[in-house]
């Protein structure tokens, strides 16, 4: 590579050379005293169609000047001739990148100078009619923006300290030959002997690998000293100090190593020479996948301040929305929304949501973790001035968001969430199906009777009028149950015990559930038969059976037992219901 840049330096430096040896046909180079590599007139003017745009770098490597330039017109030219349009055996053409950008080394000596050129046009390959020049700033402006210093140079850094307790008090940029750069800083104090380079997760990884932590060596001034490797663009370096207390109190057994890890972050900027301590900072974009209608979200973002044991430890989740119909938001349950409860307000369609923080400075112990598990956020709307419920789910392994509509909350203190039928409950209260077994217990394992079964039934099929005559003796008018059997009857969904039973009240069994929720579908037909051992061909139930699980509705107790006799509970019933008619 450099050979090759050396000898297009020198085939450039004879072009340039030529054409001031014949100054009747080729255009002169002339000072330019500009800040910018840039295409200019013969007057100085801007070039506008080869105004320089965002990627443009020029830099100087040893004796050259190394520029990548991306022109504002990327299909009209494709490459540039060097020296005067009117002069062809001075020609050295320069082909443009795929992408429309194109590369040049010159020698240095080209610093603070507008050198002849005029670009060529794509179409047919001949020069524009005017001449051009590439103006490459003066060497004193350019060398901050890729100088690399000689081997054990060091450039002094200006130290903003962000935090008390990793404060640096010098600090340099060091070029080490082969090794290349270095930030080297002293801490104010002696707390820490080791840091790694690294995020906290990074860190927790590496374990008590030593031989990956950066050892402090004690300076000229007493301090405690860092060496830092850091790659030619790498301007924000994630460090973990480690703390000495905690980490022998770690080889004494009395807490884990983590306890001893503390995220931080140097900034560097080479050209500025500044350096910046402060807590780790990150922000981690997330994929969104949005199954809610009229919510609409443009994007969303994990920012993360400092780590499990910094003090401010926060984890944010950053989302932008894509309309202004909300204008607050609270991170729970809109239930808990009360006069004078604090919410979050709406900043430029972006609603800083905390999902991770610590509830008491300097205990990690007390960190609250929304994102262990999906969670409910509450946005209140513009136009209705009613907060609605959304359900979120992070992902921060597989950086996804989903959003989805929040199930209905149960009433009942013995359906906790994370049952199978939590969310068959909740859908069966919010469609009155059932109102539980008391004002506050749903009684999910309690056998469930056949009055109640038929009434399950009779509800989700929206409570049709009761038609028919009654042909049992124990189902008498009045009964909860009444108008349920009868519909039941009617529709050939049952047709009793006996000729004049029905048997309310006795727990009703598996088998029998399955067959009225089969008769209540129209007594479909299953592609195959169910697998279970124990239910019988030709059983009044074989065909149920078959049909529920082919639909989803029950899974049985295992691959090969069903339990068809065996009493079915008020849980079960609810998620067959729910499996059947919501899913």
């Amino acid at each position: 590579m450099k050979k090759t840049r050396r000898l297009l330096a020198l085939v450039l430096a004879l072009v340039m050379l030529a054409a001031l040896c014949v100054p009747a046909l080729a255009a002169e180079a002339f000072d330019y005293d500009g800040d910018e590599v840039t295409f200019i007139k013969a007057d100085g003017s801007a070039f506008g169609m080869f105004a320089a745009q965002e990627g443009t770098t020029c830099a100087l490597e040893g004796d050259e000047v190394v520029i990548h330039y991306v022109p504002k017109n990327t299909t009209v030219y494709n490459g540039i001739h060097w020296g005067a349009i009117d002069d062809s055996e001075l020609t050295k053409d320069v082909a443009f990148n795929e992408d429309g950008t194109f590369d040049l080394t010159l020698p240095k000596e080209s610093c603070g100078k507008a050198l002849p050129v005029a670009p060529i046009k794509a179409a047919d390959g001949a020069t524009t009619k005017d001449q051009y020049y590439l103006a490459v700033p003066a060497e004193d402006k350019i060398a901050g923006a890729g100088e690399t210093p000689a081997a054990g140079e060091a450039i002094e850094l200006e130290i903003t300290n962000n935090l008390n307790m990793f404060k640096a008090v010098s600090a340099s940029l060091v070029t080490d030959g082969e090794n290349g750069e270095f930030i080297v800083f002293a801490l104010s104090g002696s707390g820490y002997k080791y840091i790694f380079k690294g995020t906290y997760e990074q860190a927790v990884e590496n374990g008590d690998a030593i031989d990956n932590w950066i050892a402090a060596a004690e300076n000229a001034a007493g301090k405690l000293e860092f060496r830092v490797p850091v790659a030619p663009d790498e301007t924000v370096v994630p460090v973990v100090a480690i703390s000495n207390s905690k980490y022998e109190s770690y080889l004494a057994g009395e807490n884990n190593l983590e306890r001893a890890f503390y995220p931080r972050q140097l900034t560097l900027d080479r050209e500025a020479k500044t350096l910046v301590t402060d807590d780790y900072k990150a922000s981690a974009e997330l994929a969104v996948t949005n199954n809610v209608k009229m919510f609409k979200v443009a994007g969303a973002t994990l920012d993360t301040a400092g780590g499990p044991n910094s003090n401010g430890y926060k984890i944010t989740l950053a989302l932008t929305m894509g309309s202004d119909s909300f204008d607050g938001a609270y991170v729970g349950r809109a239930s808990e929304i009360a006069e004078g409860t604090e919410t979050i307000a709406v900043a430029e369609r972006v609603f800083a949501l905390p999902v991770r923080w610590m509830a008491e400075a300097g205990k990690p112990e007390s960190i609250v973790d929304k994102l262990a598990e999906p969670f409910v956020v509450s946005f209140h709307s513009v136009k209705n001035d009613a907060w609605y419920e959304r359900l979120f789910t992070v992902s921060e392994k597989d950086g996804t968001l989903v959003i989805d509509e929040v199930p209905a909350e149960s009433p009942f203190t013995d359906v906790p969430d994370g049952q199978y039928y939590t969310e068959a409950v909740a859908w069966a209260v919010e469609k009155e199906i059932t109102t539980g077994a008391t004002a506050t217990e749903f009684k999910p394992d309690d056998p469930c009777t056949r009055g109640q079964v038929v009434t399950f039934l009779w509800r989700a099929a929206g409570s049709p009028a009761a038609e028919g005559e009654n042909p049992f003796a124990d189902v008498t008018e009045g009964d909860f149950f009444y108008d349920a059997v009868l519909w039941a009857v009617a529709n050939g969904i049952t047709t009793g015990t006996g000729e004049t039973t029905f048997a309310p009240t006795d727990p009703c069994t598996r088998d029998q559930v399955v067959t009225f929720l089969w008769r209540a579908a129209g007594e479909p037909a299953a592609e195959s038969a169910a697998s279970f051992t124990d239910v019988a061909e030709g059983s009044f139930y074989a065909e149920a059976v078959a049909w529920a699980v082919e639909k989803g509705v029950t899974t049985g107790y295992s691959e090969t037992l069903f339990g068809p006799g065996d009493p079915c509970t008020r849980g079960q019933v609810v998620t067959f219901l729910w499996r059947g008619y919501a899913k």
